[in-house]
């Protein structure tokens, strides 16, 4: 695995910027997650879970953490620092040269495709920066937006993980997709006109 690169803003429209997270960002996790917590818990199993500043203060700790050991790639999105989705990867948790990508966006920010040019950043880092072979999206079968969105970059469907997710109390069946290194035919990324910016010195998943 290559070593974790250079931490970084990439600004993807007008006052939308994907980068790393301070640790100051705790706040608007929660306020971002509380704004839509009731759409996020339909798809996402860890959201009954983060419920506090403090929760989010963890979760800052080790996406930075991972950042700089190469386990993981983690990023938030901001309108004018309003943060407004996330999106990252897990790393290595199966082979150390695949990931796992998550990604969820705020509902006042959907239907403008920048949960699909945030995601095909980070999907271009990974292969570029972190050299994965392989990097796969996991859905609940029913989350038709981050279906399609995993289709729009270019995954493969791959099968059925059945009741493989816990949700609202419920194990439900997870589609999963992948895509490998050698597929990813955008050398600059979906969108190709984010422009890339040095990140704070500090420093999942998605409905589109």
């Amino acid at each position: 695995m290559r070593s974790a690169p250079a931490v970084r803003s990439i600004t993807l429209a007008e006052s939308i910027v994907l980068r790393p997270y301070d640790a100051s960002d705790a706040g608007e996790l929660l306020v971002a997650v509380d704004g839509t917590r009731d759409r996020l818990a339909r798809w996402m199993p860890w959201v009954p879970f983060a419920t506090t500043v403090q929760d989010f203060e963890d979760f800052i700790r080790v996406a930075i953490r991972q950042d700089r050991d190469g386990s993981g790639l983690h990023r938030g999105l901001f309108d004018s620092e309003r943060l407004i989705g996330t999106v990252g990867a897990s790393i290595g948790s199966l082979n150390f040269d695949e990931a796992d990508v998550g990604y969820w966006l705020a509902e006042s920010h959907e239907g403008l495709g920048l949960a699909s040019l945030a995601t095909g950043h980070l999907i271009e880092w990974l292969f570029s920066e972190r050299d994965m072979h392989r990097i796969t999206i996991r859905a609940a079968v029913a989350n038709r937006r981050s279906r399609v969105l995993a289709e729009r970059l270019g995954f493969t469907f791959e099968g059925t993980l059945r009741g493989s997710l816990l949700l609202e109390g419920h194990h439900e069946d997870a589609a999963l997709y992948s895509l490998l290194q050698e597929e990813w035919s955008q050398p600059d990324g979906p969108g190709g006109s984010g422009s890339e910016s040095e990140g704070p010195p500090t420093n999942r998943p998605l409905a589109d």
